[in-house]
């Protein structure tokens, strides 16, 4: 049986092969009849007498033969029983597995869509400097993508790539993500890197810590900005 079969090809390919059992019980075999003698023309000759003990043997012999066929009608009996339960047993596990609720793809994990209030933070003391709405999308699979433009940023430099896991803990994941920056004359002018610890605390909500490091075109640091974040998963 193929492992990609659905429950009906089951159902029905169990279904063929229970019809394919027809007739199996043997019909009990035709004895012969006994003829009646015929006598002898003459006087001289005697029809032939058969014994007591010959009469007792063929009625043994002939008990003998439907005991026997009997005997097989109860083994092929007992055989059809054997492949229908094999079958049975075969098909109930595909059949009670179609039965099961499917698991929500989005109970109790990261994956899915995020609608995210992100609010930057002096690192240093943790006064909150501003606060922005984001879009972050998990990926299943492991990747992200994400859209957040803070105050007086550029609306089209706004678009986040990245990755996402699942770390030791309850409902603890991690994200990486990196967006770039350009001039106004379309000259590339840095790029930020995102780094963010993020805890589920309902399934359809986070909160999140992180960093963001600043670099400019040639790949220097020039600033690290920490940041606090709160999701609410869009459905």
């Amino acid at each position: 049986m193929s492992p990609e079969a659905t429950s009906d090809e089951v159902s029905f390919g169990c279904i063929r092969d229970i019809r394919g059992i027809r007739d199996v019980f043997q019909k009990f075999p035709n004895f012969p009849r006994k003829g009646s003698k015929k006598f002898t023309q003459y006087s001289s000759e005697r029809p032939e007498i058969t014994s007591h003990d010959e009469e007792s043997n063929k009625a043994k012999t002939t008990k003998g033969k439907i005991e026997s066929t009997k005997g097989e009608k109860m083994n092929l009996k007992k055989q059809i029983a054997v492949i229908v339960l094999a079958l049975t047993a075969t098909t109930s596990p595909v059949w009670s597995q179609d039965r099961q609720p499917l698991p929500s793809p989005t109970a109790h994990t990261l994956h899915g869509t995020w609608r995210v209030t992100r609010t930057a933070v002096d690192c240093i003391t943790g006064q909150d400097i501003l606060s922005f709405p984001a879009i972050m999308t998990f990926n299943q699979g492991g990747t992200y993508t994400g859209y957040g433009v803070p105050p007086g940023g550029d609306p089209g430099q706004g678009t986040e790539y990245g990755v996402w896991q699942r770390e030791p803990g309850s409902h603890n994941y991690s994200n990486r993500a990196v967006f770039y920056s350009y001039t106004a004359e379309g000259d590339f002018d840095g790029r930020g890197e995102a780094t963010e610890a993020i805890q589920l605390t309902t399934a359809d909500s986070f909160t999140g810590t992180g960093t963001v490091q600043i670099f400019d075109a040639d790949g220097n640091l020039i600033a690290t900005i920490c940041a606090t974040s709160t999701g609410t998963r869009f459905e």
